[in-house]
């Protein structure tokens, strides 16, 4: 969101470093959340950014092809070792 709304990084200064970096807490669930609501309710803004978003080519979006490209042998050979695509 580099347009103004939205710019600003969390913070919070009384936060503290849980034990498991995965862990987050509920306090800091509802505060993004805010942030979140925030962004979306600005109906301008938001319409904006997903317009962006929904229009730009997913090369420019940095999704990288495999490396190297699958083949299609590739493909059918891991779906008939039981993968599968869901």
């Amino acid at each position: 969101m580099e347009k103004g709304l939205g710019c600003a990084q969390y913070s919070e200064p009384d936060l503290t470093i849980h034990e498991h970096s995965d862990r987050v807490d509920v306090y800091e669930l509802k505060h993004l959340r805010a942030m979140i609501v925030l962004v979306i309710s600005s109906s301008e803004h938001f319409k904006q950014r997903f317009g962006h978003f929904a229009t730009t080519l997913c090369h420019r979006q940095d999704i990288s092809p495999a490396k190297p490209p699958y083949e299609e042998e590739d493909v059918w050979d891991v779906l008939m070792g039981g993968a599968s695509l869901l």
